[in-house]
């Protein structure tokens, strides 16, 4: 079989050329940054001295193909809770979480502990029971988020501290737009045991803890790996697909796959359609104080900050100049303003029991425009012969985009190949 081009340094294009050269294909990967990663990447930060990663990325247990990936190809630094915790915050309540025991199936304990949060009672407990059979139920096309939950009469307090967040988080969109069908996708994915339902994450940065791993497997199994490369054309040459490089330079390739947002797919083959994006903003912040958040991530309720992640928590192992606190902020929000920095320290100190706002010694703001590619109902465009998409663009129904979904587009692109080949 001639070689087969992967383009696109994510977890989708990894763990495509991953299981591609497993199987024997000779493979080369194509990366226009300067390192692999794609939106799980780190940079280094001078005036801290230290890795930082584009922003935080929480796992959950249900991340089973993504589980297995990493264990696989050594990716080890990892770190998970022994059942479901979620830490929230809010000015008026101060810090409580929900909190799961193993010793209840999964939908009753999660049904009583959402129960015992401040502010909910009997009418959360009933809530949460028609929540769980209606996300088993086929639900209609073209119902949002907010439509939903108004039809199941769900209370305000459970949409505020747990739909509402959950929402924001899975799909990077507020609950009035958001597909419901891919919503109960996620509640049925990530409820369904204790064991999925737990929350994970890196114990090192990106840099360190993923990409380092992922690359060395690669290259035992032969890969070859273009960074600073960028593909600027699409194009046949003897009956086989080609790849123009921004240099000039034309290749050949048996197989060409494009493990690429869908904007950034489009744009190569000059499709002309719009793909509906969310940005993600992550503020990072040093401070000179020894603070600690009370868990290593904390939901902000009525806050800019959505999460606000104690990185030193999360990654002991690691030495700090500075406190770092990272802050995000998802989904529909503009671009940072000049007052983010300011508010954010002020929710943060708020948190903390300071009485003034906290003065950061150093702060990094990564936005993050295009950070995720909306479920919406389109097709995706015709592709040439022998050229196959592995990018993002989740349909009403799938699952929205997540470390779980890339790693699974990967895998799921290479199997495609490799069965027409019979290996």
């Amino acid at each position: 079989m001639e070689p087969v081009a992967v383009i696109g340094g994510g977890l989708a294009g990894i763990s495509c050329a991953l299981h591609l050269a497993e199987h024997g294909i000779d493979t080369e990967l194509f990366e226009a940054a300067p390192r692999l990663g794609g939106r799980t990447s780190s940079f280094h930060d001078e005036a801290v001295d230290a890795w930082v990663d584009n922003g935080p990325h929480l796992l959950i247990g249900a991340y089973r193909h993504a589980r297995a990936f990493f264990a696989r190809h050594g990716v080890t630094q990892l770190a998970w809770q022994p059942h479901l915790t979620l830490p929230l915050w809010d000015a008026a309540r101060g810090h409580f979480a929900l909190r799961t025991r193993r010793w209840l199936p999964l939908p009753w304990s999660l049904a009583w502990a959402s129960a015992r949060l401040p502010g909910h009672g009997l009418q959360t407990l009933l809530a949460m029971r028609r929540l769980g059979r209606a996300m088993h139920r086929p639900v209609p096309q073209g119902l949002s988020v907010d439509a939903w939950i108004a039809a199941l009469d769900i209370p305000p307090p459970l949409t505020r501290d747990l739909l509402y967040p959950l929402c924001l988080g899975a799909m990077n969109e507020a609950a009035a737009h958001a597909p419901v069908a891919s919503f109960a996708h996620v509640l049925r994915e990530a409820f369904a045991d204790h064991d999925g339902a737990r929350l994970g994450w890196f114990t090192a940065p990106f840099a360190q803890a993923l990409v380092a791993p992922l690359e060395q497997a690669m290259q035992r199994h032969g890969v070859r790996i273009h960074l600073s490369t960028r593909v600027s054309a699409l194009q046949a040459q003897d009956g086989l697909p080609a790849i123009r490089l921004r240099s000039g330079k034309t290749r050949r390739f048996g197989r060409v796959v494009l493990a690429m947002p869908a904007h950034a797919r489009n744009r190569l083959l000059g499709v002309d359609r719009v793909i509906e994006t969310r940005p993600i903003t992550n503020v990072h912040l040093w401070f000179d104080e020894d603070l600690h958040l009370p868990h290593p991530l904390v939901g902000g309720i009525g806050t800019l900050g959505h999460w606000f992640f104690d990185i030193g928590r999360q990654m002991p192992g690691i030495p700090e100049r500075y406190r770092h606190v990272c802050a995000v902020v998802s989904a529909d929000s503009p671009g940072p303003s000049q007052d983010w920095t300011t508010r954010l320290c002020d929710e943060l100190g708020r948190m903390l029991g300071r009485r003034t706002i906290l003065q950061p010694r150093h702060v990094r703001i990564v936005h993050e425009q295009r950070a995720t590619t909306l479920v919406r109902a389109g097709a995706r465009p015709v592709l040439p012969d022998a050229v196959h998409d592995a990018g993002e663009q989740p349909q009403p129904g799938d699952l929205p985009a997540t470390i779980e979904t890339a790693v699974m587009r990967g895998m799921d692109t290479a199997a495609r190949i490799l069965s027409t080949h019979g290996r």
